[in-house]
């Protein structure tokens, strides 16, 4: 399937702002690898915990995730990239509800203006099966494996 609804536009909006990027051990071992640390160098340089004990990635003073390169205008980690990040903006409240998507539509310049909100949802699952972001059917079709919990200080 053709992707005829989102282009990155690699603005970064979508890297700042409240909820936080919550990293699981598996990402934070491909993020290390990737930049040639060790898992414990790449904590200790780069996560932090929310409020609710879960592992963030840290945040830069403009709110901004710690990879994300302002003057390249990209993220520094593009390929190993977190699955919440994979995932964007296929979010589930984007897939399943019309004014959750029309706000995303209007908040990210990738999604293309001309996207209707049905054809954005089939493709938006179409890419999350894709990349296996989908939870198991015990946990419901729909669910998504990506969870985002409070910015670390």
């Amino acid at each position: 399937m053709e992707n005829k609804v989102f282009k990155c536009q690699m603005c970064g909006e979508c890297c700042k702002g409240e909820g936080g990027i919550i990293v699981t051990l598996r990402e934070i071992e491909r993020m290390a690898k990737y930049l040639s640390l060790t898992p414990s160098d790449f904590m200790e340089k780069f996560i932090c915990k929310t409020p609710d004990g879960k592992l963030s990635l840290a945040v830069k003073k403009d709110g901004r995730c710690v990879f994300f390169d302002t003057e390249k205008k990209g993220c520094i980690v593009h390929p190993v990239k977190p699955d919440i990040c994979l995932a964007w903006p296929f979010f589930k409240g984007n897939l399943e509800d019309e004014y959750s998507f029309l706000m995303a539509k209007e908040y990210c310049p990738g999604i293309l203006r001309h996207t209707k909100f049905d054809e954005f949802k089939k493709y938006g699952y179409f890419f999350l099966k894709k990349h296996n972001l989908l939870k198991d059917e015990e946990n419901g079709p729909n669910a998504l494996k990506i969870s985002v919990s409070g910015q670390c200080e």
